[in-house]
């Protein structure tokens, strides 16, 4: 059961890099930005997306905020080698794990991304990932931006 309120995407955005690792690059708009929300489930996706993005990345990892088309966006980027094609539409299949080589004991069960994509969907929004055209990954989340009435 999700328990939703007012949450403040750009606060939510430096949380989650504060809480994986002070050298993520944030780039925020110059806009406040509100989702309605569970903070701790949108949190959860946030840190499972950078967390992925640490273990792959060369030397930096970004995270952008910004609105389009009513929704807030949330793009994790990587400079790694990015995602083998054949693996790109199974990323958000549980157990699903692009790395081969890894185990449960060394990398996680596989359930991160499947678990990231639910949290998504619950909150009326998306999450998606692709290579990036000068390398490296990105994965976006998209959720519908919360507005006065």
């Amino acid at each position: 059961e999700l328990q939703r309120e007012r949450v403040d995407a750009l606060q939510l955005a430096r949380d989650a890099a504060d809480t994986v690792d002070p050298r993520v690059v944030v780039e925020l708009p110059p806009v406040a930005l509100d989702v309605l929300a569970d903070r701790a489930a949108l949190l959860r996706v946030l840190v499972n997306l950078l967390d992925n993005a640490m273990r792959h990345a060369r030397s930096t990892v970004r995270l952008r905020v910004d609105a389009d088309a009513g929704d807030v966006v949330f793009a994790v980027e990587d400079d790694g080698p990015g995602i083998a094609e054949p693996d790109l539409p199974q990323l958000f299949d549980p157990l699903f794990r692009a790395d081969r080589t890894r185990n449960s004991a060394t990398g996680g069960a596989g359930l991160g991304l499947a678990i990231a994509q639910r949290l998504s969907h619950a909150h009326g929004g998306s999450v998606g990932a692709e290579n990036r055209p000068d390398g490296g990954a990105v994965f976006t989340l998209e959720l519908p931006q919360r507005r006065e009435r």
